[in-house]
């Protein structure tokens, strides 16, 4: 690594959190190197040696380093023109400047953020744009706690953790990262075991690993949970399961109140609140199955930790924090909200039409259904319609490909009522094929007339009611209901 590889690396590195407390107030990123120069001497000590030099300005002290007789500033530009007095310049050892509890911490987290950068670097480029354009996409179908920030936090701290070890292959850290969650909007409950499954089917990862590579990644990302029983079966295993922790104590709270929402929407406050504290004690608490198994040394987590215990311990200050980080004092009561799919009714040239046997879902396993799934953030049905079908059958359909549609408002058991638009086709391109191996197990085709017993009840009914001429209809469903084996 050069000097100038360096400060373009601490230039995306400095931040509001890393500048010296008496300029913290005033810092911009128009001004990133502001309250900056005794973190980033340190660093360029790490890389470069030499000496940490200490001179004067008009603002206070300033550090910079000294490398072969030569003068290294990359905080000067704070300044905007003015020249610290470097002849004044004496030397400062590295235990000085550490001895400063607020120095060190800073440092820490300034030389945390520069190895992950640099790491994110060497990544191999075509391997980063394959997941960030195909992987990362399927994290907006995750909720607030297994979503694309959180993956990309995941993924920096697994970064950092290697870079403390030998021999170790970023790319497959990297990799492992970024599918850990990814079957999360698949089966919540066994999510690591569809992730895994995930990544072993994807053949685009072949271009870059061999198949025992492959093996590892997709091992550690089923060993990647807390609640897991055993030890992970490598370090690459124990590495993004030590990634995989949170930090910051306001985000459980937030989660465990968006999933009770979700799951209860007419729980009492007093009920979720309760509830989320007590979720909170088993899995962070003395003995919670989040403080175990944690395989490197990360302070965060520590701190994290004891805060988090502190506040669960307190009923009254766990409800009052509670509130403020929903915000839910200053909420108005909301309309009920409503979630949408698409259903694709596809017919062969004797009529039938085309099945789907589920498999590894957590809804309706086992069950026969219509290609269908969910309208996305920023599509409309029709762009839904389309993807899916790409995406569950490899084939394409255009908009005048459909010859009917109907809507069904369903309600559900435990999950928020949605609308259901199904579309008949009247042709598509290209061949069909299971492409979610991990979702579905079989494809076949019904007489619509005759739909088998195992398929889900109201798909069903909406296709039955339209035969009828029914465009509009309401119904309720039973959505934990299981397939019963005759």
């Amino acid at each position: 690594m050069t000097i100038e590889e360096l400060t373009k690396v601490l230039e995306k590195s400095w931040a509001k959190e890393t500048c010296s407390p008496g300029f913290r107030e005033i810092w911009t990123k128009e001004n990133p190197s502001l309250g900056q120069c005794a973190i980033t001497a340190l660093i360029v000590n790490d890389y470069f040696g030499g000496k940490i030099m200490r001179c004067m300005t008009s603002t206070g002290s300033h550090y910079y380093n000294e490398i072969n007789g030569k003068r290294i500033d990359l905080t000067v530009d704070q300044f905007l023109g003015e020249v610290p007095l470097y002849e004044e310049g004496q030397e400062r050892t590295r235990k000085y400047l550490l001895g400063n509890e607020d120095t060190k911490n800073r440092y820490l987290d300034l030389l945390k953020k520069v190895k992950v950068k640099i790491h994110m670097k060497r990544i191999n480029s075509k391997l980063k744009k394959y997941i960030e354009q195909n992987i990362f996409p399927s994290y907006q179908k995750n909720d607030l706690g297994h979503n694309l920030d959180h993956i990309l936090y995941v993924i920096e701290r697994s970064l950092y953790f290697a870079s403390t070890l030998d021999d170790i292959n970023m790319d497959m850290v990297y990799t492992i990262a970024a599918y850990h969650d990814i079957g999360h909007y698949i089966d919540a409950k066994n999510h690591e075991k569809v992730s895994s499954i995930m990544l072993l089917a994807d053949d685009h990862l072949k271009e870059f690993f061999d198949e025992e590579q492959i093996r590892i990644m997709a091992d550690a990302v089923f060993d990647h949970r807390a609640s897991m029983k055993g030890e992970p079966r490598s370090i690459y295993g124990k590495i993004v399961s030590s990634a995989d922790r949170n930090t910051i104590v306001d985000l459980p709270l937030k989660r465990t109140y968006a999933y009770r929402i979700n799951h209860n929407p007419n729980g009492s406050l007093e009920t979720i609140i309760e509830e989320s504290r007590q979720h909170i004690i088993d899995k962070f608490g003395k003995k919670g199955y989040a403080t175990e198994k944690m395989y490197f040394d990360d302070p965060d987590y520590q701190r994290f930790l004891e805060e988090i215990a502190t506040l669960a311990s307190d009923p009254i200050e766990f409800r009052r924090r509670f509130i403020e980080v929903n915000d839910i004092s200053n909420k108005k009561p909301e309309r009920e909200k409503f979630l949408s799919s698409i259903y694709l009714i596809i017919k062969n040239d004797q009529g039938e039409v085309l099945l789907q046997r589920r498999q590894g879902t957590k809804l309706w396993p086992g069950y026969l259904a219509l290609p269908a799934g969910h309208i996305d953030e920023g599509e409309n049905a029709y762009d839904a319609a389309i993807r899916e079908a790409k995406e569950e059958l490899g084939i394409d359909i255009k908009i005048e490909d459909i010859i009917d549609s109907y809507v069904v408002n369903r309600t559900n058991k435990s999950l928020p009522p949605y609308y259901d638009v199904y579309f008949e086709l009247s042709q598509y391109t290209g061949e069909i094929q299971i492409m979610e191996p991990e979702k579905c197990s079989e494809l076949i085709w019904s007489d619509p007339m005759s739909l088998p017993e195992d398929m889900i009840d109201f798909e069903k009914e909406a296709m039955e009611q339209n035969e009828k001429g029914i465009k509009f209809s309401v119904t309720h469903a039973d959505n934990e209901k299981k397939l019963i084996k005759r």
